[in-house]
């Protein structure tokens, strides 16, 4: 029962840790277009974003949901057992 508070702590750790990082990703692809302009930063603004939106999406489902699931199919196991 303690271990879910942890978790919850750990994934928003890491959660204002990908928000972070995407801010300042998206603040030097900003920065780039502001000084460079053209076509190369237009790639990098489209990189950055989606390289974003990947961190976020495995924070978010790919880590939490599988701790999640694997707690739930840990507690139908001791049941079943």
């Amino acid at each position: 029962m303690e271990t879910k508070p942890r978790t919850v702590r750990l994934f928003m750790q890491l959660l204002v840790t990908a928000v972070c990082l995407s801010a300042v990703l998206l603040g030097v692809a900003i920065l780039s277009f502001i000084t460079m302009g053209g076509f190369v930063t237009g790639i990098l603004v489209l990189g950055c974003g989606v390289f974003a939106l990947m961190g976020v999406h495995y924070v978010t489902w790919g880590w939490f949901l599988s701790s999640s699931l694997r707690e739930e199919y840990e507690a139908e196991e001791r049941e079943n057992s």
